[in-house]
């Protein structure tokens, strides 16, 4: 019964996932298919991820109060980071994306 239970909260949890739709960003220098930037925001939790070509690269909560917060994290020698804002009166939430400090994307959630 608490398996069942533990199933039932996670796939709770899960479906509370509000996915970006994915941009591409080719670095400078950079001669490969350019980095699909996608990212998912957990309404309830306030956890977001930030996925490159489909891998987790940063991961990070916002504010419980503003709803926004600064992240970072790696992708294969890059470093990815994350600057996420809430605006409660537009219904509206959103990350820049960098990638080596260059701006990359721009995320609606």
């Amino acid at each position: 019964m608490k398996k069942i239970a533990a199933l039932l909260l996670t796939a709770t949890l899960a479906a509370c996932a509000t996915p970006s739709q994915v941009q591409g960003y080719r670095p400078a220098n950079y001669a490969g298919a350019p980095m699909q930037i996608s990212g998912e925001w957990n309404e309830v939790s306030g956890e977001v991820i930030i996925f490159v070509n489909g891998q987790p690269a940063v991961k990070g909560k916002v504010s419980t109060w503003t709803g926004d917060g600064g992240f970072s994290g790696g992708y294969q020698g890059y470093i990815i980071s994350a600057n996420c804002l809430t605006n409660f009166y537009a219904h509206k939430k959103q990350c820049s994306v960098s990638v080596n400090n260059e701006q990359a994307a721009t995320l609606m959630f």
